[in-house]
């Protein structure tokens, strides 16, 4: 669903650490699109500010730092973790960086049929 046109996904700017890290998480997932197939990315600079949106419902899915997800996740509607960099993109995290996952309200990322079981990952 993150590729459908009413899906509103907060990203940074293209080629920001946000967008790079949401094509590792993509790519650790088995999916073969990367963000500029997104069809309704909402450009959002700032995790800060992503998290913010995404707890309001301005967005459908982001991807945000854990402690973010952690801090507003009993405050938003049935939110998802789909993917986190440790557990999807090893090689991409780096030593003292923040651990971040992709939240999610409402969705979740249908994976193509080759990808593990969510119970698998």
């Amino acid at each position: 669903m993150l590729f459908e046109p009413t899906t509103r996904v907060g990203i940074d700017n293209p080629g920001g650490a946000g967008a790079i890290v949401l094509n590792a998480l993509l790519s650790g997932v088995g999916e073969t699109r990367d963000v500029p197939d997104i069809r309704n990315p909402q450009v959002i600079e700032s995790s800060g500010d992503r998290t913010a949106e995404w707890a309001a419902g301005g967005l459908d899915a982001t991807v945000i730092h854990e402690a973010q997800y952690d801090q507003l996740e009993a405050q938003v509607d049935r939110p998802e973790r789909i993917a986190t960099l440790d557990e999807n993109a090893p090689g991409s995290s780096k030593p003292r960086r923040p651990q971040t996952r992709i939240g999610w309200r409402r969705i979740a990322i249908s994976p193509p049929a080759t990808a593990p079981p969510p119970s698998a990952r």
